[in-house]
């Protein structure tokens, strides 16, 4: 019987030579929306023994030309790949009999996303996605649910939560139609179960805050029968009325945030994990909430911290390895131990809190370490702020990076300097003297997926914002204006 592995890719191909190793995986298939062929076939594309370009519907719909027309085109398109599928199929036919794997196969490759630099592909086999899923679906108590994908399926946390966690708790799922439609599906679906990576809470807040100024809605929510009105109403609009598990992951997720949501009654559970460890590691459960913490280890899941607080994570679901990657592969398990990057603290009731990435350390010219992620959480409860970057490779004291939020954009100048410069203050006081931010630096250009600065889940990729303004730092620092627009 023929079997094949699911390699998916996403945008996570572009802008690098992710292609370069998709070639090298020797695939037998590869479906492509139409975004994607050039930088595919910008590479040694007869090394695939079949290519099926799978146009989207939509593309038609963006050509200039008659309804007509676009109609006879995407008959065609659907009609040449129906004719190469079933010449393929022709000559591998399927086994009628039920398909059973091995628990040891090789099941899928799945590329991290990037923050750090080439993304690698890990690979799990059939064991690690049981082991992962069934225990997780058992802990946290999904039956029947009904889950809503707006991740790229080639996301750990999509594929075990939404993918493997409906399949095995008997739920469904539904598929927004685009980002641009993200809002109005989620208030459509209104699914019992809903994972926002950070930034979908900070855009849930500002749209809130929209309607409802700060000031007057904390009024509101200080009067019994209407507190209850207002919540109900909030949570309703949202599409999150129906939901008994909301979870945040995939980056830290600032406190400020998680506390303000729990005054409205929208509790949210965050969890902690990767693609290194099949999405398996630690879990907030809605009972056992506390706050600034991604809960405790997960059933069979053990984890310590090294010498230099880094977090190690061991079970029977952790990866095979990186793809074509032996020797990354050994630096980062060892022992039975993933060395995940992360610094974390484990508190006496077992709760884990991320206080940092061990890589993301950067050397002042001082000589200091400083590890920017807690002061990048600190920074971001001003709410003028959407995305931040803390810097300081080879100068005296750190700067901050960061792009202003929707509603920091309308603001003031004047106000604006005010907020940003009590912040700066308040951070500065929380902080060591060598980890004191010099300034703020307000950026024009907003990080985005297409620009190459985020990835596929909104993670910032600190090593493109360095390239493309570390030679402006110590301009930057010898300025006297602590709040510098660029």
């Amino acid at each position: 019987m023929n079997f094949l592995t699911s390699f998916p890719i996403g945008q996570y191909v572009h802008g690098d030579k992710s292609w370069l190793r998709i070639i090298d995986s020797r695939l037998k298939i590869i479906l492509l929306s139409i975004f994607l062929i050039t930088p595919i076939l910008s590479g040694p594309i007869w090394r695939i023994n079949l290519v099926i370009c799978l146009l989207l519907v939509t593309f038609s719909s963006l050509l200039p030309i008659r309804v007509w027309w676009r109609s006879f085109l995407l008959v065609s398109c659907l009609s040449l790949f129906v004719g190469i599928l079933s010449i393929f199929v022709a000559s591998n036919l399927p086994s009628l009999d039920i398909p059973i794997r091995d628990p040891k196969e090789l099941a899928t490759i799945i590329y991290t996303s990037g923050t750090t630099g080439i993304p690698k592909g890990v690979m799990h086999d059939f064991h690690n996605f049981s082991f992962s899923t069934t225990n997780a679906v058992e802990t946290i108590g999904l039956n029947k649910d009904s889950f809503i994908s707006y991740l790229p399926l080639c996301h750990i946390a999509e594929r075990l939560l939404v993918e493997m966690g409906s399949l095995y708790s008997g739920g469904t799922v539904s598929f927004v139609e685009s980002i641009d439609k993200f809002s109005e599906n989620l208030k459509y679906i209104r699914p019992t179960v809903f994972l926002g990576v950070p930034r979908i809470w900070t855009k849930f807040q500002q749209g809130i805050l929209s309607k409802i100024p700060r000031k007057r809605l904390n009024i509101l929510l200080n009067i019994p029968f209407i507190s209850k009105v207002i919540k109900n109403k909030i949570k309703s609009n949202l599409g999150l009325n129906k939901a008994k598990h909301i979870f945040t992951g995939a980056a830290p997720t600032p406190t400020s945030i998680l506390k303000w949501f729990s005054k409205l009654d929208i509790n949210i559970q965050e969890a902690y994990a990767m693609t290194e460890n099949c999405c398996y590691s630690h879990v907030t459960l809605k009972d056992e909430i506390k706050v600034g913490f991604v809960g405790k280890a997960l059933p069979l899941c053990k984890v310590k911290l090294s010498e230099k607080n880094e977090i190690l994570i061991k079970h029977d679901g952790l990866m095979l390895g990186y793809f074509k990657e032996k020797e990354i592969t050994s630096e980062t398990i060892k022992d039975g131990w993933l060395y995940t990057g992360d610094e974390g603290f484990i508190d006496k009731q077992g709760f884990l809190k991320i206080t940092g990435r061990v890589k993301d350390l950067f050397k002042t010219s001082k000589g200091k370490y400083v590890a920017p992620s807690p002061i990048e959480m600190k920074l971001s409860a001003n709410k003028n702020i959407e995305q931040v970057c803390v810097v300081g490779n080879n100068i005296p004291q750190p700067l901050a990076l960061i792009v202003l939020s929707e509603y920091g954009k309308v603001k003031a100048k004047s106000d604006l300097v005010k907020s940003l410069n009590k912040s700066l203050n308040i951070v500065n006081k929380k902080i060591e003297k060598y980890e004191k931010l010099n300034g703020i630096i307000i950026l024009d250009e907003p990080w985005t997926i297409d620009n190459g600065r985020l990835t596929p889940t909104m993670k910032v990729k600190r090593n493109e914002v360095e390239k493309l303004y570390q030679s402006n730092y110590e301009l930057w620092y010898d300025d006297k204006s602590k709040i510098i627009f660029i």
